[in-house]
C-alpha cells in the first residue's frame, strides 16, 4: 500500500509539472510566434493557476501530515481523518496507525490499574526509596 500511495502521489505530481512546463513552453512559443497580446496572457493565467494548484496539493498532504503527527505528539488520538482531505489510503494509514495508539494507550492503564489494584491489596507493606534518600508509603 504505501508503494501505490507513493507512487500515486508521484505520478499526479509529475503530471502537474509536465503540464506546466507543456504550457510553458507554449507561452514561449506563443510569445514569439504570435502578433496576439491575449494568447499569451490567457496561456500565461493558466500557468499561474497550475502552478497555485500543484502548490496546494502539496500543501494539503503536508498539512496532513502535520496534523497527524501533532496528535501523535500530544497523545490526542481521538482525531480522525476523513474523506476528501487527503487520498484515501493515507487516510486509512492514519487512523489505523491511531487506533492501534488507541489500544496501546487502553492496554497500558488497564496494566497500571490491575497493578495499582494488586499493590493496594496485598497484605505486606510496600515503602519505596527515592533517590533524595526519602521513603514513600506505596501501599495501606
Amino acid at each position: 500500500m504505501k508503494a501505490r500511495m507513493r507512487s500515486r502521489f508521484r505520478l499526479l505530481s509529475m503530471l502537474q509539472v509536465a503540464l506546466i512546463v507543456i504550457t510553458v513552453a507554449a507561452l514561449a512559443w506563443s510569445i514569439f510566434e504570435s502578433n496576439h497580446i491575449a494568447v499569451p496572457a490567457v496561456i500565461l493565467i493558466l500557468v499561474i493557476l497550475q502552478a497555485f494548484l500543484l502548490i496546494r496539493s502539496v500543501e494539503k498532504h503536508v498539512d496532513t501530515l502535520e496534523e497527524f503527527f501533532a496528535a501523535i505528539n500530544y497523545e490526542d488520538f481521538t482525531q480522525r481523518f476523513v474523506s476528501g482531505t487527503i487520498d484515501d489510503e493515507l487516510r486509512d494509514s492514519f487512523n489505523l496507525i491511531i487506533e492501534k495508539f488507541q489500544q496501546a494507550r487502553a492496554e497500558r492503564e488497564l496494566q497500571a490499574n490491575y497493578l495499582e489494584v494488586v499493590m493496594r491489596h496485598v497484605p505486606v507493606p510496600l515503602i519505596a526509596a527515592r533517590s533524595d534518600d526519602s521513603l514513600r508509603l506505596v501501599n495501606n
